[in-house]
């Protein structure tokens, strides 16, 4: 990404010539969704610090708070289940959030088409770990699933907000409730945003475009190399 690129260059000193070539999935292997359950949830990560399940959790509360009628499913393990269970219990919204644990291929699909929407509110965590563009929103989006996250790292390299998802600043459970109910209340723009999320992923983050940039760089590479071999071998 050009974060990581910009983080090599200024943060570490590294001055050898990069090329930012995003990481990629396979968009052919995920039908586009043709409907949701209403008011369903969804966020498929590892339950760590960094993927911000808390703020999604507190989220739901607030949504519950408002009579929203909800469903938020939660796909994934990791070290802090227990801490998120807790905080389910500690909200009160036991009857509203589910731990689906691993899930097969099949399952996840299905997970993804019954969405409404994708939630990920990642952070940067407490020991400075942080997503970059989490391979999961690309996935959601392209089921054609309107996706929720954060403006850290390069997410918003891979979603412009308001156009192919939605972006709020992280660590605000709020912000993450407010676009979960602006979307909610208007499935037209949801929709909206979901097809152009499907869009996005078809033509920049597909990974049949992008093993074919990274095969240029390869061969471009080995020309130089090549080319230096035969100065050297010249004499000049």
């Amino acid at each position: 990404s050009e974060y990581n690129k910009r983080y090599l260059s200024e943060e570490i000193g590294v001055d050898t010539e990069m090329t930012v070539i995003p990481a990629t999935t396979s968009v052919d292997k995920f039908q586009p969704s043709d409907g949701c359950v209403p008011g369903r949830l969804l966020t498929v990560a590892r339950l760590v610090e960094k993927k911000g399940h808390v703020y999604a959790i507190d989220a739901i509360a607030e949504l519950v708070d408002q009579n929203y009628d909800v469903e938020y499913h939660i796909v994934g393990t990791g070290e802090r289940e227990e801490f998120l269970r807790d905080r389910v219990r500690d909200r009160g919204v036991e009857d509203y959030v589910k731990f689906l644990s691993h899930v097969s291929d099949e399952r996840l699909e299905s997970e993804l088409h019954e969405a409404a929407l994708f939630v990920l509110p990642c952070v940067i965590a407490s020991d400075g770990d942080r997503d970059v563009a989490p391979v999961a929103l690309k996935e959601a989006m392209a089921t054609r699933t309107a996706c929720v996250s954060t403006s850290i790292s390069a997410i918003p390299e891979l979603i412009t907000d308001g156009h192919d998802g939605v972006l709020v600043e992280p660590n605000d459970s709020e912000a993450v409730a407010n676009a979960m109910s602006f979307l909610l209340d208007n499935p037209i723009r949801r929709e909206e945003i979901a097809a152009n999320g499907r869009e996005t992923v078809e033509n920049k983050f597909d990974i049949s475009q992008t093993a074919n940039e990274l095969i240029n760089v390869f061969e471009s590479c080995i020309q130089s190399h090549d080319s230096r071999g035969m100065r050297t071998v010249d004499g000049n």
